[in-house]
């Protein structure tokens, strides 16, 4: 993946889970289409599969109940919120948000 989509600017640790795969959760310094994968983050929400699964609040993030049980992990959590943090960077960095 890095050599298709660039550096991972944001890296997760091993979620444990019941299930035999523990994910582990990426995002990359260069911005990314959201049609490439099947997830993506913007500045109010995550999407996994096509549903709204988070969204960004003033007073943190919100876990709809469409999302899968994966995140209610408070490490998947804590991982979108610093993601939604390098993401706002980003954005003011090339002036496409404004400063509150």
């Amino acid at each position: 993946m890095i050599s298709e989509f660039g550096p991972v600017d944001h890296r997760s640790s091993l979620i444990r889970t019941e299930e035999s795969i523990h994910p582990v959760f990426l995002s990359f310094e260069r911005l990314v289409e959201r049609g490439e994968f099947e997830g993506f983050l913007d500045n109010r929400r995550v999407v996994w599969h096509g549903t709204d699964v988070i969204l960004f609040r003033s007073t943190g993030i919100e876990v709809l109940p469409e999302a899968p049980e994966i995140c209610s992990s408070e490490a998947v959590q804590d991982f979108f919120i610093a993601m939604h943090r390098i993401y706002r960077s980003q954005l003011r960095s090339m002036c496409q948000l404004r400063r509150k």
